[in-house]
């Protein structure tokens, strides 16, 4: 389906020797079994090197990343809920008449951001 959204960073083509590779195995000691695993990874993992852009996915990673870390401290000034990037007052923090913080949540510890 077109995602004109999304981006494709390679496709991963069928790859002939691994087909049925579990049920060509099965007969062989165990000892066997993972060397033909291994070898089967190894494959697999070069294949996927030839028609797979890692360096795309790795910079489109760290990209996203950066604009997650810039979003999250652009409200460093807006107090903030421990185990939570929403603001207090987004999940019912109130203040009390002394200046003191309560949560309609006990278990949730204020910080500062």
């Amino acid at each position: 389906k077109f995602q004109p959204d999304k981006r494709a960073f390679g496709y991963i083509p069928q790859i002939p020797a691994l087909t049925n590779a579990r049920e060509n195995v099965a007969s062989i000691s165990q000892e066997d079994q993972l060397k033909e695993a291994v070898k089967s990874a190894d494959l697999f993992v070069e294949k996927f090197a030839e028609h797979v852009s890692v360096d795309a996915i790795v910079d489109a990673a760290r990209k996203a990343t950066l604009r997650y870390i810039q979003s999250t401290t652009s409200t460093q000034n807006r107090e903030t809920v421990s185990g939570t990037k929403r603001p207090a007052e987004e999940i019912g923090v109130t203040k009390l008449a002394n200046n003191n913080d309560q949560s309609k949540h006990p278990r949730i510890a204020l910080k500062s951001a």
